[in-house]
């Protein structure tokens, strides 16, 4: 499961950027550019999640397991491993790896436990001021979806995206699912455009306890 759990995150956070140049220059511009701004990455205390950069918070159980940014890029580093079917796939993360900033990510068990499914959700923002062609977050899903097509696992996706206003970003969804022989996984991707930047949140479920556990945690977000 835990190799499968790894691969399932690569896939989600492929970056919709056509971009695949990744020289020594280019990532010290980034670098540069990311220490000189007021970019905000949060932080959590006590069952809330905050990040002033984007003006929300979000509370969560404490039962859940909080990933620190060093867990959270670990895996990530570990499922780029597994990915081998895809030389585009592959360009497309290393170049995401400079624009693309992990925020949070909280799953219902351990990383590793012996459970059939750990449900997840996780938030991310990308910086897409070069791709001119993403107004909102329809626009940014259409290219998500086009990479996750490209991917060997079998995703079948709900028909168009839905809306929802969370705090006071409006969110566009696109629902994507992967059957098994015992097990159905469903994976939300809910995305806004602010500024220059996407909001993304992702959930992961398997159950409808697991998604209404979810969705009281999005539907805690509020405005501060």
């Amino acid at each position: 499961m835990k190799g499968i759990l790894n691969l399932i995150f690569v896939i989600i956070f492929i970056c919709c950027s056509s971009e695949s140049t990744n020289n020594e220059e280019t990532i010290k511009r980034a670098i540069d550019k990311i220490e000189s701004s007021s970019f905000d990455y949060g932080h959590s205390k006590k069952g809330t999640y905050q990040n002033d950069y984007f003006n929300f918070e979000i509370k969560f159980d404490t039962t859940w397991y909080l990933q620190s940014q060093k867990q959270l890029n670990r895996l990530v580093q570990e499922g780029k491993k597994m990915l081998k079917d895809s030389n585009e796939l592959k360009e497309a993360i290393e170049a995401s790896e400079i624009n693309t900033a992990y925020l949070f990510a909280v799953f219902k068990y351990k990383t590793g436990s012996n459970v059939k499914f750990n449900p997840s959700l996780i938030i991310l923002a990308e910086n897409t001021k070069k791709m001119t062609d993403v107004k909102k977050g329809e626009d940014y899903l259409f290219h998500a979806k086009e990479n996750l097509m490209k991917t060997k696992l079998n995703y079948i996706f709900d028909d168009g995206f839905n809306s929802k206003k969370f705090a006071n970003y409006n969110f566009d969804i696109l629902t994507a699912h992967l059957k098994g022989d015992s097990l159905s996984i469903t994976q939300k991707y809910l995305t806004s455009v602010i500024g220059s930047f996407t909001l993304s949140m992702i959930v992961s479920y398997s159950s409808d306890k697991e998604r209404t556990e979810l969705y009281k945690i999005l539907n805690s977000m509020k405005a501060i």
